[in-house]
């Protein structure tokens, strides 16, 4: 692996300066070289965890070897240009890096300064200590294993193998750290002495801002509009920086709880208007639920008033908290963005874009972090898409993925505005169907072959029966596009195969066998791509919808031959029997499965009787294993089962 990190490293800078000559700050403070250690591990974890995403629909196996992984990767992505995830902090005058890995040091009181500066030095750092480790992922799977044997809690297991890896590689290989209990006292140091500013600094607020309850009983409350004035320099007798910071975030913090709580009034307004939509309704509203004076209107009238009312209030709270928040330290990113967020969910778009659009403006890109910016760019795209601005929603949405390529919502999002458009131009097209409109289908064939991209990859990150039954739904229209079968649909029928992926959810719909058909084309698709595990879970919803088709219990076991799956492969097999009397496995097929789960039966009795130190990534029989591999996909490439025409019924 050594040689591969040296290649991938030499052929994007040229040369990788040894971590041992890194003459920067990091390497005269031993908190910085440790800290960024801490950063370093962090990412290729990361960057591990996705390459397992990847592995998982590919083989149905998290199982990663040196040839999956180059960590250099995660050098670039986790600290390329634009990421801004690091910076530093000044806490009890000494400077300290900021970010993921080292997230205890992000409560410490004080403003995070440059991060432009920090992330390029993470850079660096990153790529001179992936250098020199060779053997990465075997150190990965056996903290992995240790933890797993150790029989702690899902839960507590990511930490203690990140803590494990600090362990491996900061302080035994490259001895960037005293060690990992160092590491803990030092921050705990650090967050001592943050309560105790912080301390400080609640006395401050009580004695300088807070006026006394009006009321026996109650808690003095705190004037914001003087707390205000008194963080932002109007007023002399000022605040400390450490007293506004916590004030902002407090704020910030009941803001978020009142746009949950305008949520949960919406949503239980939404409720009783879908009751008073099906009627039937009798009950009276004897308690005035509503305070409005009538106790003869129904029940579920004055519920749904009073849940607007609420649903009001709180959201008006909302604004109100965030916006003194932003007022108080106008710098803070998370809460400009969950003030956009709070007017979106009022419906004041112009609103919400005013601050969106201060957030994004290329001027602040060095202070924020790549993934705020992103969730501000698909909230914009969502936005822009409510008010009808397509290609300004286009356009929001890509900058989210720009931004964040992993944001499973924001590829999902974009993926189902090209399918809006398409509907709309299929819907057009088929209203004209003597008008060859040629230019506008091929406009539609590239939103859908778009959408189809997007939702690929999207299903990679998280395979989501909706989103396979999306996919589907796109591979069926790309389909009819194709064969111009679009003029064909009525109206009915294309908008039921619009809601496809609520339809697919349900068995016994009128939708069954198109439901089947999208399933199974998502399952071909995606297998042909190499992602057999996620092909094979297509196949299997489609075959909950009907079970009786011989082909899909087929392609399904030669799909879970090639994760080297026998057993599994051979109930499959049984299945397509059942379906078919006809049915008769291929002699060639015959004999791999045979031989197969021969091989599958000894690993697990190697498995099995295997000592302590045996892991995922030093199986025994590693030749035969590829052998047998290689031999299964040189038979199955000539023998996969037919596609089922999706077509039939237009």
């Amino acid at each position: 692996m050594a040689t591969m990190v040296v290649a991938a490293v030499a052929a994007r800078d040229g040369m990788v300066t040894r971590l041992d000559a890194l003459g920067d700050e990091f390497a005269r403070s031993a908190a910085l070289r440790c800290e960024s250690c801490a950063g370093t591990v962090h990412a290729t974890v990361v960057t591990m965890d996705v390459v397992r995403k990847t592995r998982r629909a590919r083989v149905g196996s998290e199982e990663v070897v040196a040839g999956d992984f180059e960590s250099v990767d995660g050098c670039e992505t986790r600290f390329g240009a634009g990421t801004a995830r690091y910076g530093f902090k000044i806490v009890n005058g000494t400077k300290r890096l900021v970010g993921p890995g080292v997230d205890a040091l992000i409560k410490a009181p004080g403003d995070i300064i440059d991060r432009q500066g920090a992330t390029e030095a993470m850079r660096v750092r990153c790529k001179a200590m992936m250098y020199e480790l060779d053997d990465f992922v075997d150190t990965f799977v056996e903290a992995e294993e240790s933890v797993k044997k150790s029989g702690v809690s899902p839960e507590e297991a990511s930490q203690k193998v990140f803590m494990k890896l600090m362990n491996a590689i900061c302080v035994e290989r490259l001895r960037q750290c005293e060690s990992v209990e160092w590491l803990g006292t030092n921050l705990q140091g650090v967050m001592n002495a943050s309560i105790t500013e912080q301390k400080r600094a609640e006395r401050e607020l009580i004695d300088k801002i807070s006026k006394p309850a009006t009321e026996e009983g109650a808690q003095p409350f705190v004037d914001a509009n003087l707390a205000v004035s008194r963080c932002n320099g109007e007023d002399p007798d000022a605040l400390s920086r450490t007293a506004c910071i916590m004030l902002a975030e407090n704020l910030m913090t009941k803001g978020q709880q009142s746009v949950r709580a305008h949520a949960n009034f919406t949503g239980e307004a939404k409720k009783f208007q879908r009751k008073l939509d099906v009627g039937g309704e009798t009950k009276l509203d004897d308690d005035d639920a509503d305070k409005d004076g009538d106790v003869h209107e129904l029940y579920a009238e004055a519920m749904l008033n009073a849940s607007y009312i609420r649903a009001n209030i709180t959201l008006n709270r909302a604004v109100s908290y965030l916006s003194l928040s932003l007022d108080i330290d106008p710098t803070r990113a998370s809460t400009e963005h969950n003030l956009a967020f709070a007017y979106r969910s009022g419906k004041n778009y112009t609103a919400a874009k005013t601050h969106l659009y201060a957030l994004l403006s290329p001027a602040r890109a060095s202070e924020i972090p790549a993934e705020t910016r992103a969730e501000s760019s698909k909230l914009l795209c969502e936005i822009e898409h409510l008010e009808g601005n397509d290609q300004a929603a286009m356009e929001a949405c890509e900058r989210s993925i720009e931004f964040n390529p992993l944001n499973f919502h924001a590829l999902r999002l974009k993926a189902q505005l090209h399918m809006v458009r398409f509907f709309r131009e299929a819907e057009e097209i088929r209203a004209n169907e003597h008008d060859p409109q040629e230019e506008r289908q091929k406009e539609s064939l590239r939103d859908v072959a778009e959408a189809k991209n997007l939702f690929t990859q999207a299903l990679v990150l998280d395979p989501a029966k909706n989103e396979i039954a999306q996919l589907g739904m796109v591979l069926y229209f790309e389909q009819a596009a194709q064969d111009s079968a679009l003029q064909k649909l009525t109206k009915e029928q294309l908008g039921a195969l619009r809601h496809a992926r609520h339809f697919c959810e349900q068995q016994g719909t009128e939708l069954d066998n198109v439901c089947t058909d999208m399933l199974e084309l998502a399952g071909n698709h995606v297998a042909e791509l190499g992602f057999i595990a996620l092909g094979n879970d297509a196949l299997q919803m489609a075959l909950t919808l009907d079970a009786k088709r011989t082909h899909l219990w087929t392609n399904l076991g030669y799909g879970f031959m090639s994760m080297g799956k026998f057993k599994m492969a051979g109930v499959a097999f049984d299945r397509a029997s059942s379906a078919d009397d006809s049915f008769e496995l291929p002699e060639a097929i015959a004999t791999l499965l045979k031989r197969g789960g021969e091989f599958e039966r000894k690993l697990e009795e190697d498995r099995a009787t295997a000592s302590a130190k045996w892991t995922e990534s030093r199986r025994p029989n590693k030749d035969e294993r590829r052998a047998l591999a290689a031999e299964v996909e040189a038979t199955l490439s000539s023998l996969r089962g037919p596609a089922a025409s999706s077509h039939d019924e237009l």
